[in-house]
């Protein structure tokens, strides 16, 4: 037990392997991030290549506050439950969703709604993975610096 901190160990040490795992950790889970909100991201842009953009109508919420939606492709009428929502949403609000040109029941926000998932993922990820890898460099260079004064001290 070290007299000045209180604490086993110093924890400003480079050689803690607590403080390495710590920036393991971050590091993982921010490059895992960083993976899965790729992912969601080609998934998007995929389907959305390939889907048509139409106008739907918001006809009702569920209790969850879910929009229901209306829109006509090739003059007929389809209703669908969305699985995405906004605070700003309301009825008869007019918003823009593309569709499966295969099966226009399935739907998927248009513009920044479908890409709202993918860019958190993608912005925790980045946080994550910063801060895992800054914190591995300072531990790094700390290293360093205490085994060049090592070598002077000889």
């Amino acid at each position: 037990m070290t007299q000045e901190s209180g604490y086993i160990g110093n924890h400003n040490d480079p050689s803690n392997p607590a403080i390495r795992i710590c920036a393991l950790v971050f590091t993982i889970i921010g490059i895992l991030f960083l993976v899965i909100g790729i992912f969601f991201m080609s998934e998007y842009r995929s389907k959305a290549g390939k889907y048509t953009e139409t106008e739907a109508v918001i006809t009702d919420f569920d209790r969850d506050g879910y929009p229901y939606l209306s829109y006509t492709v090739d003059g007929r009428t389809y209703q669908a439950h969305s699985n995405f929502s906004s605070s700003s949403m309301r009825v008869g609000q007019k918003i823009r969703v593309f569709y499966n040109p295969d099966d226009p029941h399935e739907i998927i926000p248009a513009g920044f709604n479908g890409m709202f998932l993918p860019l958190i993922f993608l912005f925790l990820g980045g946080i994550f993975a910063l801060t895992g890898i800054l914190l591995l460099c300072v531990l790094l260079r700390k290293r360093k610096k205490e085994n060049r004064q090592d070598i002077f001290e000889l």
